[in-house]
């Protein structure tokens, strides 16, 4: 059995005797339930199980945590980082200009641990799967939204977002 495997076992099995595993922004939470059937003491004895395949336990909860939150998000534009591109500068030869390689789309499912993107272009449509950490996901707010972090105001989002973007790669 592969150590993802064994560690899948121990997470279903600490949800069988009232624990709830997270992912939650970066760190990985054990909530024990005060009804919970388990003791103590066996409590601790699958704590240290999970402690012995953390690093794969902790690999499953954040792709459990960012599916969960991806599928809420389908549907919204995103802009991917495609890496990047040399572009000749105004010195002509040799003053190359080094510029990041941008594509707009859609969020369109999630794969495991990947998302599935559409990209859009004047003569065809495209699907690519993408790394979330290639992604930039627009969310549109309603003035004076709260954001669920800061509980702060969140300004509107401005029109020609993109198109700024795409003037600055040109400076």
């Amino acid at each position: 059995m592969e150590r993802s495997e064994k560690a899948l076992l121990l997470i279903k099995r600490a949800e069988e005797i009232g624990m709830r595993l997270q992912f939650d922004s970066g760190l990985c939470l054990v909530t024990v339930e005060r009804s919970a059937p388990a003791g103590p003491e066996q409590e601790d004895s699958v704590i240290s199980e999970l402690m012995q395949y953390f690093p794969e336990v902790r690999r499953l909860l954040e792709i459990r945590a960012f599916t969960r939150r991806a599928q809420e998000l389908i549907g919204k534009k995103i802009c991917l980082w495609d890496g990047v591109g040399y572009r000749q500068g105004p010195a002509g030869y040799g003053s190359e200009v080094k510029v990041s390689i941008v594509r707009q789309g859609v969020l369109e499912r999630v794969e495991g641990n990947k998302l599935a993107v559409t990209i859009v272009r004047e003569d065809h449509e495209e699907t690519v799967t993408a790394l979330a950490e290639h992604l930039l996901i627009l969310e549109e707010a309603e003035a004076g939204a709260s954001s669920p972090q800061t509980d702060k105001p969140v300004e509107q989002q401005r029109k020609g977002f993109l198109n700024r973007f795409r003037g600055s790669q040109a400076d």
